[in-house]
């Protein structure tokens, strides 16, 4: 009986061990891959064009920022201080899509507000990076950060 008893507190072990994992996840700038949500005026923000992915994520220690306006990579330079964040010189790829119907437009609106940025702030899964126009970028967390594309990730001709 007492066998039968040690074995079921050893069976319900990996239970317990997953649900503590499953608790309250802190997310960083930096080692997490965001997803725009909303992007325009704080008081009127605007959705995402629905299957389109906008991402943003940080270097670790390298003040870079890179990621998916939508349909061309973008990178840059990012400076943080606390809060404050200031982005630097930054270009992208430049091809065009034409579908969804938008999504041209809705890519340089994002990278004309995302030049703009001042702050951040995180919370829970959401990061919010403002400006002083008024506008802001509403992100949530899709995962940890992956490498940024380079040109060593191109096929050799």
């Amino acid at each position: 009986m007492r066998v039968q008893s040690v074995r079921i507190r050893v069976a319900t072990l990996p239970a317990i061990l997953l649900a503590a994992a499953d608790g309250p996840e802190t997310w960083s700038l930096t080692a997490t891959t965001w997803e725009l949500v909303s992007y325009g005026l704080r008081e009127r923000p605007r959705s995402v064009l629905p299957d389109t992915h906008v991402t943003l994520a940080f270097s670790e220690n390298e003040g870079r920022l890179y990621g998916s306006a939508g349909c061309n990579r973008y990178f840059g330079g990012v400076t943080l201080k606390g809060e404050r964040l200031t982005i630097g010189q930054a270009g992208s790829t430049r091809m065009f899509c034409g579908s969804p119907e938008g999504l041209m437009e809705q890519e340089a609106e994002y990278l004309r507000t995302l030049r703009t940025a001042e702050r951040y702030r995180i919370e829970g899964d959401r990061l919010t990076i403002t400006c002083a126009s008024g506008k802001a970028l509403l992100f949530v967390a899709t995962g940890r950060s992956v490498r940024p594309f380079s040109t060593a990730d191109r096929p050799m001709e």
